[in-house]
């Protein structure tokens, strides 16, 4: 590669795009005596000649020792130059030996495809699965490690756990996560001491799980795909054991290494479940977090929410509302997706309020599971949960950016909770919530209030380990508080993720009508509850 440091010449002309046509896409061929040498030429995806997909983030190296942030780095296309970014350059240099060895061509989307020609940008990312999926192998760069020591360290540690994980896994039956729970503290592989070898092993295992790739929401559709071969790339140590990673991915990589085991177990991804799934990711384009997921759900047709770069951000998100009623006959599920800002929320991050707040703005980078028929995160079915509405069809549209419902108000909201604001299990918003209820008082729908509270934290459902839904669930606080036996723990951790997955981001309000209820962190003291017809729950006004 070359920096602006190296442009000797002014003559030197900086490479200009061709048309590519509907159904192609461009490759890059590397010179064998110039590793910052391309061709670029285009091809029939169906008719490419074996090439490599990379995966990558875009912008500069995390690792920038020695290296000024103004840098400027090129290749070569022909005759002409191309600028690359600095991690794009770092992952080039890394693979161009391999490149040159084996012949093969490269396909790199921040080269390959016209990024200021909006119409072919809309139609290229229209067929990106596809590219990755008939490529010869992805190569996943992770990018340059700090320390290359520890970087040395924490691969071969991959490696040897690997087998030891692998064979823990199979003495407990194929069952990875009983495989896990067999290592005790005291096992210096899992648990070292500090200022050794096995510690900076896994010092730098961390770092490899929170590098910047696992947050880009464009590496959903690069590494879950069906092409068979996938590699991660990290500094110049060669491939990484992804196995291992699976097992203790951690950070911001778990939520893509749960989109990685789909590889291996295909699932039907819902349009709404996949956005979701992939809305606490990063993208510099705001209409990314619907075009990258839309390419991950199984249920879309090609020509039903086409990127189109043209539109608005408003304009996208609304599509995606029109696109999921649509798809479900009117359902408004797609509201429960919906996050509005609450004056007093401490750390729930920024909300924009340039949308209408019936529209759900995807930019928002929090995980709050919608209580919807529609999405269970991590439910195999699509039993019917909630019936707020009966048997009664859906009477709405979308005109411009307005939603018209039609239905009525049933309650209003008298008490409020604090919103639970942490996104793991806290039993001082249980607490907190609780000082408000008279438990042992009866309650209006039968039974006490404090029977009505229990079921109320986990939204009356429970999740079976086939991830079966069911109504009637309740918090076991003798589970909870640890007093059923050792041996629970697996079922403990398990209520407490229902709990905390129902409360978060939500307050608990009491109604005019003697009921308790979950409601969204903007909710206040004297809004009305309304029952829209069609729909599965009640919403807040």
């Amino acid at each position: 590669m070359t920096t602006d440091t190296e442009l000797v010449s002014h003559d030197v002309s900086f490479f200009s795009y061709k048309p590519v046509s509907k159904g192609s896409f461009r490759l890059l061929q590397i010179e064998d005596k110039d590793p910052t040498q391309y061709n670029i030429f285009s091809t029939p995806v169906d008719q490419a000649p074996p090439y490599l997909a990379l995966s990558y983030r875009w912008g500069r190296s995390a690792y920038r020792k020695g290296r000024p942030m103004s840098e400027i780095y090129h290749i070569r296309l022909g005759k002409h130059l191309f600028e690359i970014t600095q991690n794009l350059h770092d992952a080039l240099t890394t693979l161009a030996p391999r490149l040159q060895r084996d012949g093969k061509s490269i396909w790199v989307d921040a080269i390959c495809i016209n990024q200021e020609d909006l119409d072919e940008r809309s139609s290229q990312v229209l067929q990106m699965r596809k590219i990755y999926d008939k490529a010869d192998c992805v190569w996943i760069w992770l990018g340059l490690a700090f320390d290359g020591d520890e970087n040395r360290l924490a691969v071969q540690k991959m490696r040897e756990m690997h087998s030891v994980l692998m064979s823990a896994r199979d003495a407990q039956g194929a069952n990875l996560l009983a495989g896990l729970a067999a290592f005790t503290p005291e096992d210096p592989s899992f648990f070292p001491k500090p200022d050794t070898k096995c510690f900076r092993a896994w010092q730098g295992i961390q770092e490899i799980c929170n590098q910047s790739w696992w947050q880009r929401c464009w590496v959903a559709q690069e590494a879950t795909g069906e092409n068979p071969q996938l590699f991660f790339l990290w500094h110049r140590t060669g491939k990484l054991p992804i196995e291992f990673q699976k097992s203790i991915a951690s950070g911001s990589a778990r939520a893509m290494w749960k989109l990685l085991l789909r590889r291996e177990k295909p699932e039907a991804l819902a349009l709404l479940e996949a956005l979701h799934r992939l809305r606490n990711l990063r993208s510099s384009d705001a209409r990314d977090k619907v075009y990258a997921p839309r390419n991950v759900a199984s249920n879309l047709p090609l020509n039903i929410l086409v990127p189109d770069y043209r539109k608005s951000v408003k304009d996208v998100f609304i599509d995606v509302a029109r696109t999921a009623m649509a798809m479900s006959d009117g359902s408004l599920n797609f509201l429960g997706y919906s996050c509005r800002p609450a004056e007093d929320a401490l750390h729930m991050g920024e909300i924009h309020i340039d949308l209408p707040s019936w529209i759900p703005d995807w930019r928002y980078r929090m995980e709050i599971w919608p209580l919807s028929n529609s999405h269970g995160l991590d439910a195999k079915d699509q039993k019917v949960i909630y019936r707020a509405s009966g048997s009664d069809a859906s009477i709405a549209s979308i005109d411009d950016d307005s939603l018209q419902v039609y239905g009525y108000p049933v309650d209003k909201i008298t008490w409020i909770s604090s919103i639970w604001e942490t996104d793991y299990f806290d039993c001082t918003y249980v607490k907190s919530w609780a000082r408000g209820m008279d438990g042992s008082a009866m309650y209006r729908a039968g039974g006490t209030v404090s029977e009505a509270f229990n079921r109320t934290l986990v939204a009356d459902i429970s999740l079976d380990n086939q991830g079966r839904r069911a109504r009637g669930a309740a918090v076991n606080w003798a589970l909870v508080e640890g007093l059923l036996g050792h041996g629970d723990h697996l079922l403990k951790e398990r209520m407490e993720a229902a709990i905390t997955m129902c409360s978060y981001g939500r307050r608990m309000c009491k109604t005019d009508q003697g009921y308790l209820g979950l409601v969204p962190a903007a909710a206040k003291v004297g809004d009305a509850i309304a029952l829209f017809l069609g729909a599965s729950v009640l919403h807040v006004l």
